[in-house]
């Protein structure tokens, strides 16, 4: 009795397991996902299966009708007997079905596109509030991450996406319920040959599928090998390298590496192929088990078991089972491909969810309002063991323009990007007001901060919206953004386009100009004036001057502490003679401070900065007197 009981127990708890297996599936998860994105095209897809599902046995019957009718039309005179009338009517009946069959095919293509088009769309919207959800920068940087993108996007299953699953998954269940239909039309010749054929084709079908899904997992597996490959094919489409590429000569480098890594890539699927015998079996076993259908149903019709009607209507049948064993349609090859990369987003979700958890109380309407401190600052970037700050401490007087120099590499952006709470540090303590950042909200404290960064973006949008960004709570405040752009001294720029503020700044957008480097950074600096106008509190200018000679970044340096004069900023610069009118300068080296003060304070010091400043002022001073721009 106990053994029966646990042999039940057991029993249950596998067909526990199964169902919970079949729930998680990609196919199912599909499923419950497109009343989500939308329920009268869901409702409409369903219908439109529904409806070409019944046109295979019905296009069987009717064509049986028809076959059935003609011996009695030739033997009772022509089609102007009463026979030939249910001929002519049988005729008509299939020509009714063949054209409703196009029409509701056609209809049902359409909707699975339009709905599979949403499922995209709907799922890009939730990628792209996924991964503005941390406000740190982390998650964006995690090589991993870069490949499950590039996993949703396509790469590794020949470029379909899970909204390509969509009519892929409406036409295998309509092909599947037509294959049912197609089996109960058999099984009124007899019930053991439908199924026993049924038996063969699902065994079949599940051959194919077994095929299609070790072939996706392959591919999917090799997305960050694929995306390798990929890159260096962009390299030869994209205008940015493509000066490079050509006076370089890396055009046949370029072809060398993007083959090498594809052909990596599929090596694995290709070995996978190198045995076709499951498939050839299955595919032998169908057509021979339909062979045998049909001639047994040929012997029965010359045992007069059956009349030619019979006869057509039972192979239209045999055929319609075939539905259950095809598996290389191109609806079956979207299905897979995209249900291969549906995944991709719950995985994206569990690895965003693993973020460290910056949270904290909304930021004080006034901070700062005496200043920032870093305290004993320790910092490593995740995966990595190099720490690029170690022990940092430095203020940051409110309303005081504090600088920060060193070399490259030194751990300045490090400052800024912890300043802005992209990260926290790994030891030590950010104070704002005495507060510890780490107890702010991040997103509050975040909108406190104007900047511009060393990679600021270059938006291909109008000018307008290129200045908005910086203050996008009060986006269309026509007065604010005047100010803000003539704060920057960005007006002369504006007012030179074709059409104002309402000018696209890219040449690749009809109606659009390309400005230069410098006008750029007046754009950008115009960014950060709204931003103020909207409610930051510090600004921050992180070393944006990859485009200007020395004498035009001094300037820029210049501007921006005349405007920002009583404000809370940051300036991070490399060239020590550009941040000489700051009231605080820091000298970072090896991930600490060397030395601060003032300009007049360090050159008296007569240490690194005076030395740095003195050695990149006489090359200035070089450039000058040999007439160099």
């Amino acid at each position: 009795m106990q053994e029966s009981r646990m042999s039940l127990l057991t029993h249950r708890e596998g067909l526990t397991g199964r169902l919970r297996g079949l729930s998680a599936s990609p196919r199912v998860k599909l499923a419950r996902l497109l009343p989500v994105v939308s329920v009268p095209l869901t409702v409409g897809v369903t219908a439109a299966t529904l409806l070409v599902a019944v046109m295979g046995p019905l296009t069987a019957v009717a064509r049986g009708f028809l076959v059935g009718s003609i011996p009695a039309t030739l033997s009772q005179g022509g089609l102007a007997s009463d026979a030939g009338g249910r001929t002519l009517l049988a005729l008509g009946l299939v020509a009714a079905v063949f054209i409703a069959q196009l029409l509701v095919r056609n209809v049902h293509s359409v909707l699975g596109q339009a709905l599979g088009i949403a499922v995209d769309h709907h799922l890009e919207a939730r990628l792209i509030r996924l991964f503005g959800r941390p406000p740190g920068l982390s998650h964006l940087e995690d090589p991993s991450m870069a490949d499950r993108i590039a996993q949703f996007q396509g790469v590794g299953s020949a470029g379909y996406r899970p909204g390509n699953a969509v009519p892929g998954l409406a036409g295998r269940v309509a092909t599947w319920l037509s294959g049912l239909g197609s089996a109960i039309l058999l099984a009124g010749f007899r019930w053991w040959v439908a199924v026993g054929l049924s038996a063969v084709f699902l065994w079949a079908a599940r051959v194919t599928l077994r095929d299609y899904l070790t072939l996706t997992k392959i591919l999917t597996g090799q997305a960050p090998t694929l995306r390798r490959s990929y890159y260096y094919r962009d390299l030869a489409f994209l205008p940015a390298p493509a000066k490079e590429v050509r006076v370089f000569g890396l055009g046949t480098w370029l072809v060398s590496h993007f083959r090498s890594f594809w052909f990596d890539a599929m090596g694995p699927l290709w070995e996978e192929r190198r045995n076709p015998w499951p498939l050839g079996l299955a595919s032998l076993a169908m057509g021979i088990s339909s062979i045998a259908a049909a001639a047994y149903v040929g012997f029965s019709a010359l045992n007069g078991e059956l009349d030619i009607g019979q006869v057509a209507v039972f192979l239209g049948a045999i055929a319609g089972l075939y539905a259950f064993g095809s598996g290389y349609g191109p609806g079956d090859l979207q299905l897979q491909y995209g249900l291969g990369a549906l995944p991709t987003i719950q995985a994206l979700e569990d690895d965003i969810a693993k973020q460290p958890n910056l949270r904290g109380s909304p930021a004080p309407p006034d901070v700062p309002s005496q200043g920032i401190r870093f305290e004993a600052v320790h910092f490593a970037y995740p995966g990595t063991e190099r720490s690029v700050l170690s022990g940092t401490d430095l203020d940051i007087p409110a309303g005081k323009s504090t600088a920060i120099v060193g070399l490259n590499g030194v751990g300045k952006t490090t400052i800024i990007k912890l300043l802005c709470r992209f990260y926290d540090p790994g030891k030590g303590r950010i104070l704002v007001d005495g507060i510890d950042v780490r107890s702010i909200d991040p997103k509050s404290w975040q909108r406190r901060i104007a900047a511009i960064f060393q990679d600021f973006v270059r938006y291909e949008l109008s000018a307008r919206e290129n200045v908005e960004f910086g203050g996008i709570e009060i986006e269309g405040n026509g007065e604010k953004i005047t100010n803000a752009v003539k704060r920057a001294g960005a007006n002369v720029i504006i007012e030179a386009l074709p059409n104002g503020l309402e000018t696209p700044l890219s040449r690749e957008v009809t109606g659009g100009v390309q400005i230069s480097g410098g006008e750029w950074q007046r754009i950008a600096l115009a960014r950060a004036m709204l931003a103020i106008e909207a409610g930051a509190k510090v600004l921050i200018l992180d070393e944006p001057t990859a485009n200007l000679d020395v004498r035009a970044e001094a300037e820029l340096y210049r501007s921006f502490l005349d405007m920002t004069r009583g404000l809370t900023t940051v300036l991070v610069s490399h060239r020590f003679s550009t941040i000489r009118r700051a009231d605080l300068i820091y000298v970072i080296e090896d991930g600490k401070v060397a030395e601060r003060g003032n300009h007049a304070e360090l050159m008296a010091l007569e240490g690194r900065y005076a030395r740095m400043f003195n050695l990149q002022a006489a090359r200035f001073a070089d450039q000058k007197v040999q007439g160099t721009p």
